[in-house]
C-alpha cells in the first residue's frame, strides 16, 4: 500500500512539474493583465462608486444644523407708549441666539435618483475605459509569445534534425577517411558546417531568452525564461472578418451613451420643483419672533418650503444641445473604430490565405528536396561529389523547413490575431 502512495505521489509530482515546464498563451494574457499597474484601479474606481453613491444618498436623510449667534448693533427698537402704568419696551443691542434647524426632503421630482445613476453610469464608464486599455495588452503578447516561439522551434528543429544528420553523417564520412576511402577535406568541411549550425543555434537562442526576459516582465513570472512554450490550439477554419460586439471598446461606446443620456434626463428632472419640511428651536434674548420677550425665551418655528426655478433663459435647452452633440461624436468614434478593426480584419483574412499557400508549395519542396539530400548523401558517401555539395543540398532543406516552420505558426498566429481583435480569445 505504502509503495502504491509513493508511485501516486511520484507521478503526480511528475505531473506538477511537466505543467510547469510548459507556458500557454492564455496563461500570458491572464497574468500580464492581472499584474498590469492599471488593474487596480478597477478596484479604486469600485470604492470610488461605492463612497460617492452613499454620500448622495444622505441627501434623503433629515439635514441637521446648529446655529450659535451673538452680536452687538448700534441700534436697537425701543417702544414708549407714554401711556401712565405702561412700561416702554427696549430691545437690547447685544443679541444672543442659539438654534437646532432640520430640513427634511419630502419630493424632489427623482432628481436624486437620476444622480445616483448618473454616477455610477460615469465610474462605470471609467472601469470600461480601462478594460479597453488591458485589453490591448493581449496584442501586445500575442506578439512577443509568437516571436519566442518561432525561435524556439527553429532551434529545435536546428538541433533535432539538422545538427544531428551533420554529426551522424561527419561520423560515417570520418570512418571512410581513416580507411583511406574519402579525402579528410570532406570531413573538415562537415565540422565546419556544424559550428556553423550551433552558431546559428546560439544566436537564436539568445533571442529567444531576450522575448521570453520581456514575457516574464509583464508576466511578473520568473520561471518564463526556463518554460517550454506551447502552440495555442485554434480552429484553421476561424476566418470570419467581421467586428464583433464581444470586443470591450463595444461596450464602452455603449456605457458612454447610457451616460450622456442620464445626464439629459437629469437635466430634465431640473424643472421639478422641490419641497421641504422644516423647523426650527432655539432661544434667544431677544426672542427672534416676538421682540416684546427682552429676556432668554425659547421658541421654534414649523413649515413647508417649495422651490421651483420655472426659467432658465434657455440654459437647460443648450445643455440638451451640447449632450446630444456629445452623443453624435461618440456614435462617429464607433463608426470609425468599427472601419479600422474591419479593415485590420480583412488584412488578416488575406494574410491567412497568403500563408495557407505558401505552406502547401512548401510542403511539395520539401518532399522532392529530401530527394535530393538523399541522393547527395548517398554521392558523398561513394565519393561522388564532395561535402560542399552535399551541405549545399542539406541547407536547402533546412531553409525549407525553416520557412515552413516559420508558416506554420504565423498561421496560428494570424488566426489568433483575428480572434484577439474580435474579442474571443
Amino acid at each position: 500500500m505504502k509503495h502504491s502512495i509513493l508511485i501516486i505521489g511520484f507521478i503526480l509530482l511528475l505531473s506538477a512539474h511537466s505543467q510547469a515546464d510548459t507556458l500557454s498563451l492564455h496563461y500570458c494574457h491572464e497574468q500580464a493583465i492581472l499584474k498590469s499597474p492599471e488593474q487596480q484601479q478597477l478596484t479604486w474606481l469600485e470604492s470610488l462608486k461605492a463612497l460617492q453613491v452613499s454620500n448622495l444618498r444622505l441627501q434623503n436623510l433629515p439635514q441637521w444644523q446648529v446655529i450659535l449667534q451673538a452680536t452687538y448693533q448700534s441700534d436697537a427698537v425701543t417702544f414708549n407708549p407714554g401711556i401712565p402704568m405702561m412700561e416702554g419696551i427696549e430691545v437690547p443691542k447685544d443679541q444672543y441666539r442659539g438654534e437646532l434647524s432640520l430640513q427634511q426632503k419630502l419630493f424632489d421630482g427623482g432628481k436624486l435618483k437620476s444622480e445616483i445613476v448618473t454616477q455610477e453610469l460615469n465610474i462605470q464608464t471609467q472601469q470600461q475605459q480601462v478594460q479597453v486599455n488591458l485589453y490591448q495588452i493581449k496584442e501586445v503578447i500575442n506578439r512577443l509569445y509568437f516571436s519566442a516561439l518561432i525561435l524556439q522551434e527553429n532551434e529545435k528543429l536546428l538541433r533535432a534534425s539538422v545538427l544531428k544528420e551533420l554529426e551522424n553523417r561527419l561520423a560515417s564520412i570520418r570512418s571512410k577517411v581513416a580507411n583511406g576511402v574519402l579525402l579528410k577535406s570532406n570531413a573538415n568541411g562537415l565540422e565546419i558546417e556544424i559550428l556553423k549550425v550551433k552558431q546559428q543555434i546560439t544566436q537564436i537562442s539568445y533571442e529567444k531568452q531576450s522575448m521570453l526576459k520581456m514575457l516574464a516582465k509583464w508576466t511578473e513570472d520568473p520561471k518564463v525564461p526556463e518554460a517550454t512554450l506551447t502552440l495555442p490550439e485554434v480552429a484553421l477554419s476561424s476566418t470570419e472578418i467581421k467586428p464583433n460586439s464581444l470586443r470591450p471598446e463595444y461596450q464602452l461606446f455603449a456605457l458612454q451613451q447610457q451616460y450622456l443620456e442620464s445626464k439629459k434626463k437629469r437635466m430634465t428632472l431640473q424643472k421639478m420643483p422641490d419641497l421641504h419640511v422644516f423647523g426650527t428651536l432655539g432661544i434667544g434674548q431677544p426672542n427672534p419672533l416676538n421682540f416684546f420677550e427682552t429676556e432668554f425665551e425659547p421658541y421654534y418655528l414649523v413649515g413647508l418650503r417649495l422651490t421651483w426655478q420655472p426659467v432658465s433663459y434657455g440654459r437647460w435647452n443648450r445643455e440638451q444641445e451640447s449632450l446630444s452633440l456629445q452623443q453624435q461624436i461618440v456614435l462617429s468614434e464607433q463608426e470609425n473604430f468599427d472601419k479600422q478593426l474591419t479593415i485590420s480584419l480583412t488584412q488578416e483574412h488575406e494574410e491567412l490565405q497568403k500563408l495557407k499557400a505558401l505552406i502547401l508549395s512548401e510542403k511539395q519542396m520539401i518532399s522532392l528536396q529530401k530527394e535530393q539530400v538523399n541522393t547527395s548523401a548517398s554521392q558523398l558517401a561513394n565519393g561522388v561529389i564532395t561535402s560542399t555539395g552535399y551541405i549545399t543540398e542539406l541547407n536547402r532543406q533546412t531553409a525549407f523547413q525553416l520557412q515552413l516552420q516559420i508558416h506554420e505558426i504565423q498561421q496560428v498566429q494570424t488566426l489568433v490575431n483575428q480572434l484577439t481583435k474580435q474579442g474571443k480569445f
